[in-house]
């Protein structure tokens, strides 16, 4: 089952961390958040920044439970339930003097926006 619209946002975004974010990509963050009551399956979800050359897929079968949030990486790691990894090599994603995160659902539509 679907949940209500509005209930998976993009809580947070840690853009420019301290120090510099090419030595440390992992320290670059965006956080989702699952505030239903309800489990949300995130398979074929995705995150984007303004561009359309920064898109983080969820991987398949990743549920987030409820009341859960989890923090997609920039840079690469091993996935667990509560962080992820984009693994964009070379480059932070989310622009330090502003940028939109766009969480888009199975189908496209985007669930929520976060700008900074």
């Amino acid at each position: 089952a679907d949940a209500d619209a509005g209930a998976v946002v993009v809580a947070r975004i840690e853009a420019d961390p301290p120090g510099d974010d090419t030595l440390d990509a992992n320290a670059e963050y965006a956080v989702v958040a699952n505030r239903s009551d309800a489990p949300v399956d995130l398979t074929g979800w995705v995150l984007k920044d303004e561009t359309a050359s920064h898109r983080f897929a969820f991987p398949a079968g990743f549920t987030l439970a409820p009341g859960a949030s989890v923090a997609v990486h920039t840079g690469c790691g091993s996935p667990t339930l509560t962080d992820l990894f984009w693994c964009n090599q070379g480059s932070a994603v989310w622009n330090n003097d502003g940028d939109t995160a766009f969480l888009l659902d199975s189908n496209g539509n985007v669930v929520d926006t976060r700008s900074y």
